[in-house]
This record gives C-alpha cells, structure tokens and sequence, in this order.
C-alpha cells in the first residue's frame, strides 16, 4: 500500500496483480490495471506524485516459447 506525499491518494495492489488507486478525500476509485502476473509486492509514489512505481514477483517455470506466446493475463 502506497499513498501519495500530500496523502490525496491511496494505491494498493492485490494477490492476483491487479493496482488500484482511491482519492482519499471521497473515496472515488480513479484507476484499476492489470500490472503483473502474481502478488504486487509493493508500491510507491515518486515525490511529486506523478510516477507509481510497483514491484511484483513474475516467476513462471520454463515453458517452450511456443507455448509462452498463449499465455494471456488470467
């Protein structure tokens, strides 16, 4: 969980990869992506607030390219 330097936003990320980010003021979602295969491991806002950075652990066994090239986000 990550919020903004003037505390307006709040970023989360969930078990599946997905970020989401809230105004704190209303509640109002504002986003919602699909950001990496598995678990968000963290978040962070650069200091002027413009950048969201996030971190995920993308491990997936080896697979022949062929079948890599199948692989859509779940």
């Amino acid at each position: 969980m990550a919020t903004s330097t003037d505390g307006v936003l709040l970023a989360w990320g969930t078990e599946v990869g997905n970020i989401f980010i809230v105004n704190t003021d209303t509640g109002d979602q504002l986003a919602m992506w699909r950001a990496h295969w598995h678990a968000v491991e963290s978040l962070t806002f650069s200091p002027d607030n413009t950048v969201l950075t996030s971190c995920g652990v993308e491990i997936r066994p080896s697979i022949p390219k062929e079948e890599y090239m199948l692989l859509t986000p779940e």
